[in-house]
């Protein structure tokens, strides 16, 4: 468990090193400024979220349904009231069971998930060398906006 949580915090660090976006570098606010700034400035919206298993804490994906811009954010452990933009990019896409975007050095997160039971995993495809990395999964995932709907 020590070393799944390490190897979140590792997947953390190197996204949000990777990434060139103010928010990204801004890392971690409480949850309610982080939300309306991500609102605010980028106009996305909490479209998708769950709990991550190793840390028990929040993993959110905002999204800007008309650039598909997004920004993927996660609680520290023991932390509920502060939120951490963890990586932001571009292509968000959802398609059934999968969801999936670009970021920012053109690495490939996706989120796989059953929608009865919730459960989820986040993969990490790295551009530069294509491997792919099970970063961490989860549970109770829920996609709260289906950006594929005709009203967005």
């Amino acid at each position: 468990m020590i070393r799944k949580y390490i190897t979140l915090c590792l997947f953390a660090v190197a996204l949000v090193t990777l990434s060139s976006s103010a928010i990204a570098q801004t890392m971690c606010l409480p949850k309610l400024t982080m939300v309306k700034v991500i609102s605010s400035k980028f106009s996305e919206q909490e479209t998708e979220y769950g709990i991550d298993n190793g840390s028990l804490g929040y993993v959110g994906v905002y999204v800007n349904a008309k650039t598909k811009a997004f920004t993927f954010t996660m609680t520290p452990k023991g932390k509920p009231s502060i939120l951490c933009a963890i990586a932001t990019g571009t292509q968000w896409e959802q398609l059934p069971g999968i969801s999936k975007g670009i970021i920012s050095d053109g690495s490939l997160i996706s989120i796989s998930y059953n929608k009865d039971s919730g459960i989820w995993q986040l993969l990490y495809v790295n551009k530069a060398t294509g491997d792919i990395s099970v970063v961490t999964h989860g549970n109770s995932w829920e996609r709260v906006i289906d950006l594929n709907a005709s009203s967005t």
